[in-house]
């Protein structure tokens, strides 16, 4: 362990990535404690239409926000990276820790943002950090080290499954608590992710409604791989298409 620190203090680069490692994991950290200790339940009434994922899981919905998870994702990827900074795998982590909080940083700024209440400063704060200032450190980490990585299609696949899996635990979320608490609506992580109302539709077609929530499961899947083939552009980052799920079943029909 002397070793690895040793080394770290010499790699300026290493250095630097743990540096902005440790800054996102503590920083989303505290967050979430600082909304544990703070939170406050919201007073439903017989008035109340809208069920929000706080009102469900009260003191423990940071946990479920996709916001502090890839915030620490990415935080957890950049101090492995900095120790172990020729170690393939923890360098791929980094790569799908990016996509993640590109993912966050994107969906945020898109579709969140104008909704929050910018005179409450330590909110503006917290979002900030969160939304912008960690998702360009590790814009940046990814940057430094981009020659050391090398990505494959295997990899884009996991992270497209992993924010498939959190559409799904939204999904499910909404459905096991529809009318329980508030009626004609489940709870909700995120405004966009009301599955009665999906994409802010608010008409009552059956049919239409069933149609944009498949389109929302459809773009869950699909955004990490754009997303990641982005940076692969961007950084020019090396892809190896050896493995591959595809070519390997291609590889295997044709030596049958």
């Amino acid at each position: 362990m002397k070793k690895i620190f040793n080394n770290l203090i010499k790699n300026k680069t290493s250095l630097i990535i743990f540096v902005f490692g440790v800054f996102i994991l503590l920083t989303s950290i505290i967050f979430m404690i600082w909304n544990m200790v703070d939170f406050k339940d919201n007073v439903i009434t017989e008035n109340t239409t809208k069920l929000l994922m706080k009102d469900v899981l009260k003191n423990f919905s940071s946990f479920f926000y996709f916001t502090y998870q890839s915030n620490i994702i990415l935080g957890i990827a950049l101090i492995l990276v900095a120790l172990f900074i020729e170690n393939k795998k923890y360098l791929r982590f980094l790569f799908s820790a990016t996509t993640l909080i590109t993912i966050t940083f994107i969906i945020y700024w898109a579709l969140i943002s104008w909704t929050n209440d910018w005179n409450d400063v330590p909110e503006s704060i917290r979002s900030i950090i969160t939304h912008a200032i960690n998702p360009i450190l590790g814009f940046v980490a990814l940057f430094l080290i981009k020659e050391k990585v090398l990505v494959d299609r295997k990899l884009f696949i996991h992270t497209g499954f992993y924010v498939l899996g959190y559409f799904f635990f939204g999904f499910i979320l909404y459905f096991a608590t529809y009318d329980y608490i508030v009626k004609n609506t489940g709870a909700t992580i995120y405004s966009f992710l009301n599955f009665n109302k999906p994409l802010f539709y608010s008409g009552g077609n059956l049919a239409l409604i069933i149609f944009l929530d498949l389109i929302m499961f459809i773009i869950a899947l699909t955004i990490p791989f754009g997303l990641a083939y982005f940076w692969k552009w961007a950084y020019k980052i090396k892809i190896d298409n050896k493995k591959c799920y595809f070519l390997d079943i291609k590889n295997k029909m044709f030596k049958k």
